[in-house]
């Protein structure tokens, strides 16, 4: 299990919380098992049979974690503490920093832990600025594991300490260098010298690591940038006392409560090449190899990040920036181009990556591609911008269950005719009855069609584009398919290829009562604030030509409703993410002032708003937003005054299906399932389509599932 606290305004140990296997949402804890985490860790054995519980019904249904991790909200997992004892139990750190003072080690250095006791009164976040009061007190960060103990007697064995750890974290052990030898040689403890630690925002349990806890040790690599480059990566194998040992080394002469925070000290290598955690160090070597230090402690406006990977994942992190007490800041992690965190990826499959062993150095954020902040030209690379362009949905979010077929099943109140779908499976649409059973199939692979486009800096989108993000099948029995961000095909009934457009096709086409397809398009621009993707309203003809191409961007930037709709910032990235289009139906008897029949409605998920951009002026002249986030597939049904919409996450644990009056935009009705027989959520994707005789047909995407319900809102059909 993963823990969090949230951040409370009249509370200073927070809200406790359990994190998702991905990292990506929270399940608040019930204040009756602890309104804290140190409350639980203190109740740990009454407890945490009742959390596993609650952590495996959450993992079962998703929707259980209700809160985002956002994690600009997230406190230290202890905010506070009833004790901290730090030791240093990597030995390599210890005999290089007295070698450089020319200082013998203690005799018993291989068999007594270095150890001392700290502030546990306050303890920063993740993200948390570093105020530097004054450069001159030499600020320095420490990299270290910790763990947290349950309550251990006076007296523990080593044995029996490391089966009361609890909880692992990572610290960040800041310490002021310049006043360390003035309070030394007083011959008392740290206190001027050591501001408050900051701790990685979540604690894990002993389990959750694997393999990677073993010997009472986190066998794992943490890796130390400043300012994105390289500094370190040792593994905290290489502790020579293990946690166990330090524990009770600690409790040797006293019991130690309940929520008692033990570190490792900084982690470190006697081998050069594996760099170091913490300036010291550096500033050690650089002593004994040269005879002077030269790598400078930490200034203002200096960055640096720590961070762990287990099992490929990163499970801790400090992230945090040096500046002046009272000063902004902003983190590495905001300074990246924060369109590629909306890059989307299945969820708790992470991505297979190595931590880095040498510049160019690679942090847990090697996805994101940072400003080039030092240059006065910020145009992205040809390689960047072509990766910019081909954001879209992987082909998956979950592993597929093995259950499948029609599930419940009710032929009398079911729409007649046959249901097309795709699927994140391959590059295929099925055709199926009432029944479940596939009817007819197209399938045709990218490879096929444009066997001359290879992965490359110019494509980089092919090698994941294995499958059709969008299908509509045509009255002959032709077939137009959408290869997301790359191409727009149409394929006869035998699957061949009657046309294909590489014009980078994406999520929604319509194919108008003329013949003619609309389907949305984009391509890479640069802006005041750096690259975005500036998306297309495109017709083509029957045969595949172009004709008409309307730009959303340009649409908004010259509209009044401009900043209702994007606000005061520049554009940057994926910022409109541009998910349904619709031509509205001749039939609408009802529209809005300056708004038309012909006229495109469009679904921006990142604005989380509803658009109407005018076929004739080719500019915003009417936007909806609501309580519905993230949204899909809005839809004016022909020949009423319904508009439908699918919401991913308005409400925090459900998704839901809203249909609105239009254009009163009245709330008319809403489905969210019928919780807990029917979960029902999706956080990516997702359709409702009114059908001929008032049902409503839904896809529950990363469920991979098809429902049909009643105009009452009752479920009656699913597969």
């Amino acid at each position: 299990m993963r823990f969090a606290t949230i951040r409370t305004p009249n509370y200073v140990d927070g809200r406790p919380c359990l994190v998702s296997p991905c990292g990506s949402a929270l399940l608040p804890i019930p204040a009756d098992i602890g309104p804290s985490l140190l409350q639980i860790v203190e109740r740990w054995s009454e407890v945490s049979a009742q959390l596993k519980l609650l952590y495996e019904q959450a993992c079962q249904y998703p929707p259980l974690f209700s809160e985002p991790c956002s994690h600009h909200t997230l406190a230290a997992p202890f905010p506070r503490s009833w004790g901290f004892l730090d030791g240093s139990a990597f030995l390599s750190h210890v005999l290089l920093a007295r070698k450089a003072r020319g200082v013998d080690p203690p005799p018993d250095l291989h068999t007594r832990p270095l150890m001392y006791q700290g502030g546990s009164d306050s303890f920063s976040g993740a993200e948390d600025a570093l105020p530097i009061i004054d450069p001159q007190y030499g600020y320095d960060y420490e990299g270290e594991f910790c763990v947290v103990t349950s309550h251990i007697p006076q007296g523990s064995t080593p044995a029996r300490c490391l089966q009361g750890i609890v909880l692992v974290l990572l610290m960040n052990d800041l310490t002021l260098r310049n006043l360390v030898p003035i309070e030394t040689a007083t011959g008392f403890g740290f206190v001027q010298s050591k501001p408050p630690s900051a701790f990685a925002p979540f604690a894990v349990t002993p389990e959750y690591l694997g393999a990677a806890w073993q010997n009472g040790r986190v066998q794992a690599e943490l890796t130390v940038l400043r300012n994105g480059k390289l500094q370190g990566h040792p593994s905290g194998a290489l502790m020579h006392f293990h946690f166990g040992e330090l524990i009770a080394h600690a409790a040797r002469t006293r019991p130690l409560a309940a929520g008692t925070i033990v570190g490792s000290g900084t982690v470190s290598s006697s081998d050069a090449a594996c760099g170091t955690c913490c300036i010291a160090e550096q500033r050690a070597r650089e002593q004994i190899g040269h005879g002077q230090p030269h790598t400078p402690f930490l200034q203002v406006g200096e960055d640096y990040e720590l961070y762990c990977m287990v099992n490929n994942q990163s499970i801790f992190w400090v992230d945090s920036t040096a500046m002046h007490p009272g000063g902004a800041m902003m983190t590495r992690r905001m300074r990246s181009v924060l369109c590629c965190l909306l890059l989307i990826l299945p969820a708790c499959e992470p991505r297979e990556k190595s931590p880095p062993k040498a510049p160019p150095a690679q942090s847990r954020f090697q996805e994101f591609r940072p400003l080039r902040e030092d240059l006065a030209d910020p145009l992205p690379t040809a390689a960047e911008a072509q990766e910019l362009a081909s954001l879209g949905y992987l082909s998956g979010y979950r592993k597929a269950t093995q259950e499948g077929g029609v599930r419940i099943l009710n032929k009398a109140k079911m729409a007649p005719g046959l249901t097309l779908f795709t699927s994140g499976h391959a590059p295929e649409a099925l055709l199926i009855d009432a029944d479940g059973t596939v009817v007819h199939s197209w399938r045709k692979e990218f490879s096929e069609i444009f066997p001359e486009v290879r992965p490359s800096d110019d494509a980089p989108a092919v090698e994941r584009t294995t499958y059709w993000r969008f299908a509509e099948a045509l009255p002959d029995g032709a077939l137009l398919a959408i290869f997301e961000g790359l191409a727009l095909v149409k394929l006869a009934p035998d699957s061949s290829v009657i046309w294909a457009r590489l014009n980078h096709a994406h999520h929604d086409l319509e194919v108008a009562s003329d013949g003619s397809i609309v389907v949305l398009t984009r391509e890479v621009a640069t802006g005041q604030a750096g690259p975005y993707l500036d998306e297309h309203i495109v017709t083509l003809s029957a045969e595949g030509e172009e004709r008409a191409r309307i730009s959303i961007v340009d649409a908004l930037e010259g509209s009044p409703l401009r900043r209702e709709i994007l606000g005061s910032q520049p554009l940057r990235g994926d910022a409109l993410h541009t998910n349904s289009i619709q031509v509205i139906p001749a039939d609408t008897r009802e529209l809005p002032e300056g708004v038309q029949a012909g006229d495109y409605l469009i679904s921006m998920r990142h604005t989380h708003s509803l658009v109407i951009i005018s076929k004739r002026t080719h500019k915003a002249v009417w936007t909806f937003k609501d309580d519905f986030r993230f949204q899909h597939f809005a839809r004016i049904e022909a020949g009423s005054q319904k508009l439908m919409l699918f919401d991913n996450l308005g409400k925090k644990s459900r998704s839901r299906v809203l249909e609105y009056r239009f254009p009163t935009m009245q709330l008319m009705r809403t489905f969210e399932g019928p919780d807990p027989l029917l979960p029902f959520f999706t956080e990516f994707c997702g359709l409702a389509q009114p059908l001929d005789n008032g049902n409503i047909l839904i896809a529950e995407s990363e469920a991979g599932r098809l429902l049909e319900i009643t105009p009452k809102i009752r479920l009656f059909g699913s597969t």
